[in-house]
C-alpha cells in the first residue's frame, strides 16, 4: 500500500505530492485539475515493465493518429488498397506537451519499507541500444526514425529504450512482446475509466472467481441495484456488444435477462466489483466511481467497497465530481462500522488544485464534520 506519491513533470503537474494515503482515497476538484493524472501515474508505477498500461492509458484519451501503412502495400497484390495504423503519440505525457532532448518526467510511490521510481526521459536516438530497433528496421514505414528515443526506466530495472518516429509515436505493434505481457505486474492493479471495462476482459476475471467465495461479492455488488437478482453467469461464445457477455437470473423470472437490459447501474456495479475480487494485495483506481449509479445506492457501495478492500487487503484511489457521492461517503463513515479514532486515516479525501503542489486533505472524522456543516470540499 502507497503511503505517499510524488509526481515531476507528469501531465498537468511540474510538481506535485499526495500524502497521508489511507486505505480507501476519494480525490475531489474541477475539471482538468489532474484526478484522473494521478490514477494513471499510480497505474504507470505499478506496471513494471509492462508498457501495456501506458498504451490502454493512451488509446482511452484518444492520444493517437492513424496513418497510412506503406508496408501493407509491399505484401498486397492490389496496391491500390490502404491499411492504417496507429500511432502512438507521447508529447502529451510530459508537462508542457512537448518532446525534447532530456526532458522527463518521474513518478515515486512511497511504501512503509520501500519505493518504486519510474522514470521516463527522452534522449538522442541510439541505434544499437534502441530495444525496438530490429523490429522497425524490417518495416519501411518506419525508416525515417526521428532523433529521439523514449526510455523507460523502473527503479531496480534495466532500461527500455524506444525509438520515436519522426511525428513523435510509437508503434504498439512494433513494441517487442517481453514488454507486453498485460496483466503482469510488480504491484496488482485494476483501472477501470468512466467508460468500464472490456466485456472480454470481465468475463476472463469472472470466469477466474466463478464457484468461490468471491463470487458471492459480486453478487452482493449486483444485489445493490436489483434485489431480485439471484444469479449471474457469463455468455457462452460471446460476440461483439459494449454491454453484454452476462446473464442473470432473477426472482419471479424462468428465463434469464441479457445484463444489457438492466441499465447504466448494474454494470458499472459489475465492473467494479469484478475489478476487485481480481486484485487481492493490489491496488484499484475507480475513475469517476459514481458513473451510471444513482445517489440512492452509494452508501451500500462504500459499505461493499470498505468492505471487501478489508477482506482482500486492497487499497483503492477513486474519483469524483458528485457531491452525493461525498455525501454518501460521509454517511457510511458516520454508519459506525469504522472507529473514527482508529481507523480515522483509513478513508481519506484529497482536493486537487493544478496550481498547488500538495492535495488539501480531509481524514475520516473531517469528511464527516465538512458533510454536517455543508462545507463545500471539492
Amino acid at each position: 500500500m502507497f503511503d505517499s506519491l510524488k509526481i515531476e513533470n507528469f501531465r498537468g503537474f511540474r510538481s506535485f505530492e499526495l500524502s497521508k494515503l489511507g486505505k480507501i482515497n476519494l480525490l475531489v476538484g474541477a475539471n482538468n485539475s489532474g484526478k484522473s493524472s494521478i490514477l494513471e501515474a499510480i497505474h504507470l508505477i505499478c506496471a513494471k515493465n509492462n508498457i501495456s498500461h501506458l498504451l490502454e492509458i493512451l488509446d482511452y484519451r484518444s492520444e493517437f493518429s492513424w496513418i497510412e501503412d506503406p508496408d501493407f502495400r509491399q505484401i498486397s497484390l492490389d496496391r491500390s488498397i490502404k491499411t492504417m495504423t496507429k500511432e502512438c503519440i507521447v508529447s502529451h505525457l510530459f508537462y508542457g506537451h512537448t518532446l525534447e532532448c532530456n526532458k522527463s518526467f518521474s513518478i515515486t510511490g512511497f511504501r512503509k519499507k520501500n519505493k518504486d521510481v519510474l522514470t521516463v526521459s527522452l534522449r538522442e536516438h541510439n541505434i544499437d541500444e534502441s530495444t525496438a530497433e530490429l523490429n522497425y528496421k524490417k518495416r519501411k514505414s518506419f525508416s525515417n526514425i526521428g532523433d529521439i528515443d523514449l526510455i523507460f526506466k523502473w527503479d531496480g530495472e534495466k532500461n527500455i529504450p524506444l525509438p520515436l518516429s519522426i511525428n513523435g509515436g510509437i508503434f504498439p505493434q512494433d513494441i517487442p512482446r517481453e514488454f507486453l505481457v498485460y496483466g503482469r505486474s510488480e504491484i496488482k492493479n485494476q483501472f477501470v475509466n468512466p467508460g468500464g471495462t472490456g466485456v472480454d476482459k470481465l468475463i476472463e476475471i469472472f470466469n477466474e472467481i466463478n464457484l468461490t467465495p468471491r463470487e458471492n461479492i459480486v453478487l452482493d455488488a449486483l444485489k445493490i441495484i436489483d434485489p431480485n437478482i439471484e444469479r449471474i453467469a457469463p455468455v457462452t461464445n460471446f460476440y461483439g456488444g459494449k454491454r453484454g457477455g452476462f446473464k442473470l437470473l432473477l426472482s419471479g423470472y424462468q428465463e434469464p435477462i441479457p445484463i444489457g437490459s438492466m441499465g447504466d447501474g448494474i454494470w458499472r456495479m459489475l465492473t467494479i466489483a469484478l475489478a476487485m475480487v481480481n486484485c487481492q494485495g493490489g491496488i484499484v483506481l475507480l475513475d469517476e466511481i459514481d458513473s451510471g449509479l444513482h445517489f440512492t445506492t452509494m452508501l451500500k457501495m462504500w459499505e461493499l467497497i470498505w468492505e471487501t478492500a478489508k477482506k482482500l487487503t486492497i487499497q483503492v484511489f477513486a474519483t469524483t465530481h458528485n457531491n452525493d457521492c461525498l455525501l454518501s461517503l460521509a454517511d457510511f463513515i458516520n454508519c459506525g462500522i469504522i472507529d473514527l479514532d482508529e481507523g480515522k486515516d483509513s478513508i481519506t479525501l484529497h482536493r486537487i488544485e493544478s496550481d498547488k503542489p500538495k492535495s488539501i486533505f480531509l481524514n475520516a472524522k473531517e469528511i464527516s464534520i465538512a458533510a454536517q456543516r455543508g462545507i463545500e470540499v471539492r
